[in-house]
């Protein structure tokens, strides 16, 4: 399965929002949408989930032009927006019950995949809870999976760690990228951590626009010489400090990781960068001298 974005632009209230984008993802692999908060991402993810028309361009599915023919891609997608929706006097499975009929699951089938999901999600002892007594964390768990329900051929979901602790967030990482392997998931995030391990590739959008489409280790390579990292002595002010990556306290004093192409001073040392630190070098083009 492929699906192709051909010169897709959007604009609204004369803002422009996406801006021309051009890129080809296949089923077998799990794709990493990342990007800074108002890049483009939400907006994205609505286009391809036909919730929003572009302004221009097409979505080629196997094809077929889903722009024209939302219906193709509604047949196969489960998607998951940023802020799931939700009635808060159901209960989870009263829920679920309602969005598998929405998708024509027989109610056999339904049953099945409802109480399966629960369980894979740690959901089935809260499964006839009413929504508006669950977590922040347990709602997105609730939402991925409907997501999932039906069993679709793509899937698509905008910030689903968001309010799930370490645990929640690793589960739902491993079900992703093992869907992935038969499937088109295409998971959108600012937290590099999220994809790290998981993604075969990564498109990363800023200001609508596409700044990289590749590997992580392509990214990556494209970092290498421009991150630094030095420490300083605990208590010393780090108001004046520009081009940070990160700062961790050590036991030996403030570990700080800079991203820039000279070194920032005569202690610091060139270190392997890391998937965010590729991240930020590209996104803020952090490639100028101190």
């Amino acid at each position: 399965m492929q699906l192709k974005v051909v010169n897709l632009s959007l604009s609204l209230n004369s803002n422009l929002i996406l801006n021309n984008l051009n890129f080809t993802i296949k089923s077998g692999g799990l794709i990493g949408l990342i990007g800074p908060n108002g890049a483009g991402k939400s907006t994205l993810l609505k286009v391809i989930a036909t919730i929003i028309k572009p302004g221009s361009g097409k979505i080629m599915l196997d094809g077929v032009n889903i722009v024209k023919e939302p219906k193709k891609m509604r047949q196969l997608i489960g998607y998951m927006p940023q802020k799931v929706p939700f009635y808060s006097h159901l209960t989870a499975m009263e829920y679920l019950q309602y969005i598998a009929a929405l998708k024509n699951l027989p109610q056999k089938e339904s049953v099945t995949q409802i109480d399966s999901l629960l369980t894979k999600f740690q959901l089935s002892n809260v499964g006839r809870k009413k929504l508006a007594n669950f977590s922040g964390g347990m709602i997105q768990r609730v939402g991925l999976i409907a997501a999932l329900l039906g069993d679709p051929k793509i899937i698509v979901v905008d910030e689903p760690t968001a309010g799930l602790d370490p645990i929640e967030r690793v589960i739902l990482r491993n079900t992703l990228a093992e869907l992935a392997v038969k499937r088109i998931v295409l998971l959108s995030t600012h937290i590099i951590s999220d994809i790290e391990a998981i993604a075969n590739d990564l498109i990363i959008l800023q200001s609508g626009t596409i700044k990289y489409q590749g590997t992580a280790s392509g990214l990556i390579a494209k970092a290498q010489n421009l991150v630094w990292e030095y420490v300083l002595p605990s208590g010393t002010n780090i108001s004046n400090l520009t081009n940070v990556s990160s700062l961790i306290q050590g036991s030996d004093g403030l570990h700080v990781r800079v991203i820039q192409k000279n070194t920032p001073n005569s202690a610091a040392k060139l270190v392997v960068p890391s998937l965010e630190d590729a991240s930020l070098a590209l996104i803020e083009s952090c490639d100028q001298s101190a």
